[in-house]
């Protein structure tokens, strides 16, 4: 009877306890959580068309006004991937003036301090013989709308619990290509940061 009793006491407790975390594991992990909360990034490309006179491969005066100004009004910088997009010839090949043209480009980004892609991007209607289409291809996060939960007072009815950790993260990433492809450390990042502790310890003291 005492055998009995004891038993039946036992599986009492362990089914209390199985009830009891059950109840907590819905109160702190409501299945919901995380579904819809995530910061959303996409691409988009900005095309800006650029005239050229014939045979010629530099930018005319205002030509070079008008891309500055473009370049200027959408903030492009840190992140952006610019690229081309010229007519080829039938073998898929640039002809060679606008092989002359890209290499222009090139070296005109490249003394504003901007990164671009000498790869050609088709995009929409093939310009035309003296055009060519500038395609700024950029990254943008939407971090997610969170809830107001001030007057909240139960723990069970927090849907949107972590939605303001990826609100932020998306609101604070300075290249939002980074959230679905990071990009990795190369030397030139290891030899910067070694040349700053050298720097903070020499500036220091040595201590």
């Amino acid at each position: 009877m005492k055998k009995y009793f004891k038993n039946k006491v036992l599986t009492v407790s362990i089914i209390s306890s199985l009830s009891l975390l059950s109840a907590c594991s819905n109160t702190i992990a409501p299945a919901n959580v995380g579904i819809n909360h995530r910061t959303k990034v996409q691409m988009i490309r900005l095309p800006y068309m650029i005239d050229f006179k014939e045979n010629i491969a530099e930018f005319s005066k205002n030509e070079k006004t008008n891309l500055q100004h473009f370049l200027l009004v959408n903030k492009v910088g840190y992140g952006d991937e610019l690229s081309m997009d010229f007519a080829l010839l039938a073998d898929g090949e640039l002809s060679k003036i606008n092989q002359k043209r890209i290499e222009y480009i090139a070296q005109f980004f490249k003394s504003n301090g901007i990164v671009f892609s000498a790869q050609i991007t088709p995009y929409g209607d093939t310009p035309k013989r003296n055009q060519a289409r500038l395609l700024v291809s950029r990254y943008v996060a939407t971090p997610p709308t969170c809830g107001d939960h001030s007057e909240v007072s139960s723990a069970n009815s927090l849907p949107d619990i972590g939605c303001s950790i990826q609100a932020h993260l998306g609101l604070m990433v300075a290249n939002p290509r980074d959230l679905i492809n990071p990009a990795q450390p190369n030397s030139s990042d290891t030899d910067k940061a070694v040349e700053a502790v050298k720097t903070y310890k020499t500036n220091s003291g040595g201590k």
